[in-house]
């Protein structure tokens, strides 16, 4: 029997979307992209993906890449979580056929119920899941990451409230901090500090689309001092304040 797996879903939505230019985006997490609409294109090692209305995108955990908008399109994006063995699968991107959100979308159109809807959202998750071929997948026991900085990613993760020093980042992880620092920016293809930033990002994000915390708490749980200090960096990283973000965007 093959091993049994966990999905946990971070964000699912599909909004319309006016500016989506950010470059060297890299998540911890799975990344599930599919637009009805032409205007968007996604980049990567040096190749340029146009994301048309005939194909899903999936991107597996710390692919870095950059995006490009050219005018007004509706996205559809999930981010989630999985367990063994799809932590094995290569990094880069991954392009299928959209029949099967296609189907998902009609489905869930007479559903009245939340279960129902979530569901068939796992179901479509592990229909792409099922689709990646064996060839993109690590042998058993191997890791996309070199093992000290993924020890590393996931402390930076796991502390986003209170940062560790990279000093305590570098011991936690087995690693010197010249090395540390030359190793990060060869496997992540950023800085720690750029990547941290990223983490706290999406972290605000999430919480701004999909709770109605105060955005001093927002703050608080992404390692701002305040209000004020977050307003601006997430202005910084996403282009627009996130109270704006929120009402534009959240549900």
């Amino acid at each position: 029997m093959p091993d049994i797996f966990e999905l946990r879903v971070k964000l699912c939505l599909v909004a319309v979307i006016d500016r989506w230019t950010y470059s060297g985006i890299i998540h911890p997490c799975w990344l599930l992209y599919w637009n009805p609409d032409p205007g968007a294109e996604i980049l990567s090692e040096g190749r340029v993906w146009e994301m048309t209305a005939d194909r899903v995108f999936l991107i597996p955990p710390f692919t870095r890449f950059s995006t490009r908008s050219t005018g007004i399109f509706r996205h559809c994006y999930i981010h989630f979580e999985t367990t063994p063995p799809f932590d094995r699968v290569r990094r880069g991107i991954l392009t299928f056929s959209s029949e099967m959100i296609r189907k998902f979308f009609r489905k869930i159109e007479g559903k009245s119920t939340s279960g129902s809807a979530s569901a068939l959202l796992y179901e479509l998750l592990c229909h792409y899941l099922s689709e990646i071929p064996d060839e993109q997948f690590l042998e058993p026991g191997t890791s996309i990451l070199a093992p000290g900085i993924r020890r590393a990613a996931e402390l930076m993760n796991k502390h986003l409230k209170q940062p560790l020093p990279n000093r305590e980042l570098c011991r936690k992880s087995g690693l010197n901090l010249n090395d540390f620092y030359l190793q990060f920016r060869k496997e992540m293809g950023m800085t720690p500090k750029r990547y941290l930033l990223s983490l706290r990002m999406e972290l605000a994000k999430e919480r701004l689309l999909h709770s109605d915390l105060p955005l001093e708490e927002i703050a608080e749980q992404t390692g701002y001092a305040d209000r004020f200090h977050f307003s601006k960096a997430f202005r910084n990283f996403y282009g627009e304040p996130p109270a704006s973000y929120r009402k534009k965007y959240g549900l």
